[in-house]
């Protein structure tokens, strides 16, 4: 591998809806089961008897890690008046009440598209970005179809990250619409971004 090379890992899952598996909570699960990559699941007993996972974590101290994004896509529908348009149609309810559970965890909030777009020309992009202060991480990305997870270093391993996505998670199925009867999830992708340097023996 050259000086400065990026190598990306990538781990997907298509996730569909499964009997009495729609919740926020319970879909950031299946994410992290289905798509780790990382750590190892030990089985150990807890103090009430009964047996618990845990996840051993290794951290490196110089770590490659740039960039760690958790994205979830959902279906879209067709816009009969545009063609190759698609639409969310309850993304402006998600996004105001996504904005306002959010307010007090992630206050910064930067569009990504300027408003004289139409958002039915950029579906399954993110158009707004929000965390807890500028250049902060974690940060959420929400758009038409589309809501991501991204963490920067200082990175403090997959149990951190997979706290945040739970909660992430939970309020986004909180504030859409109707999610267990109007929300499809399609696809769910995590990437792992690194980058291998000189001062990483390459």
């Amino acid at each position: 591998m050259t000086r400065n090379q990026v190598a990306v890992g990538s781990y997907s899952s298509k996730i569909g809806r499964e009997s009495g598996e729609s919740e926020g909570a319970k879909l950031a699960n299946r994410l992290a089961e289905r798509m780790l990559g990382l750590g190892e699941h030990i089985m150990m007993a807890g103090t009430d008897g009964k047996k618990e996972v845990a996840m051993r974590e290794f951290v490196y101290d110089n770590a490659p890690l740039v960039e760690v994004v958790a994205e979830i896509r959902w279906q879209l529908k067709f816009l009969a008046s545009a063609p190759n348009a698609k639409i969310d149609p309850y993304y402006e309810l998600f996004r105001d009440d996504f904005l306002a559970v959010m307010k007090k965890a992630l206050p910064n909030v930067q569009a990504l598209v300027p408003d004289e777009i139409p958002a039915e020309f950029l579906s399954g992009q993110p158009h707004l970005r929000i965390r807890s202060k500028p250049g902060g991480s974690p940060l959420v990305q929400i758009g038409p179809g589309v809501i991501t997870v991204n963490m920067v270093p200082p990175y403090e391993g997959w149990g951190e990250f997979r706290r945040f996505l739970l909660f992430i998670m939970s309020k986004f199925y909180e504030s859409y619409p109707l999610a267990e009867k109007t929300l499809s999830i399609s696809s769910a992708h995590l990437r792992y971004i690194n980058a291998f340097t000189e001062n990483h023996g390459v």
